[in-house]
């Protein structure tokens, strides 16, 4: 039984598991995201960035955004926001956290470390009120989205954040695991 929380997690941090979700996180981004980013653009009459894809934005772009899109394009912005970018950000999530994971083991770790390998989760947290504060904007349309685009925006630009530490994080336990390997080889027989 685990005597924390992500105890269990932990322990399933193995390559296979961490490659499956690799896996997902590819075929999410190289297939099903390019197609959704089209079909939306083709909606749009024109290249659009989602509010998703952006680090801020106003009340005013959100408006603009949503009206580019036409009934067609919001109602697929829609459907994305409430079905692959709620499934998404858990495999993301898990990939990231199990790989840092996966590169900090056979190490003691401080405690500031082992409460940093919880960002991603933020990151999560924060994808799922963008997309609820979104649904909530397309929601409402055509009325202006006033304080929820300001409230999604703040959504975005943390998680966005979080995502940028979680990298950080990523790179400094691939770093510490390299050195760690290199002093262990040097002192062995």
């Amino acid at each position: 039984m685990a005597t924390r929380p992500l105890d269990g997690l932990r322990r399933s941090a193995t390559w296979r598991t961490i490659l499956a979700l690799l896996v997902v996180v590819i075929i999410v981004n190289a297939g099903i995201f390019p197609v959704v980013a089209q079909r939306m653009a083709e909606y749009a009459g024109g290249s659009v960035r989602p509010m998703d894809l952006r680090l801020s934005y106003s009340a005013e772009q959100a408006y603009t955004i949503l009206l580019s899109l036409g009934d067609s394009g919001r109602r697929l912005y829609a459907i994305v926001e409430a079905t692959v970018d709620v499934i998404y950000p858990v495999v993301y999530t898990l990939f990231l956290f199990l790989l840092i994971e996966r590169l900090l083991t056979d190490a003691p770790r401080p405690r500031w470390l082992e409460l940093a390998t919880l960002v991603p989760f933020v990151a999560m947290v924060f994808d799922w009120l963008e997309n609820a504060a979104i649904l909530a904007m397309i929601g409402r349309f055509p009325r202006p989205p006033g304080s929820i685009a300001t409230i999604a925006s703040a959504f975005t630009t943390i998680k966005w954040l979080a995502g940028l530490l979680t990298l950080a994080l990523l790179l400094y336990a691939a770093i510490r695991r390299l050195f760690r390997g290199r002093a262990t080889a040097a002192t062995s027989p």
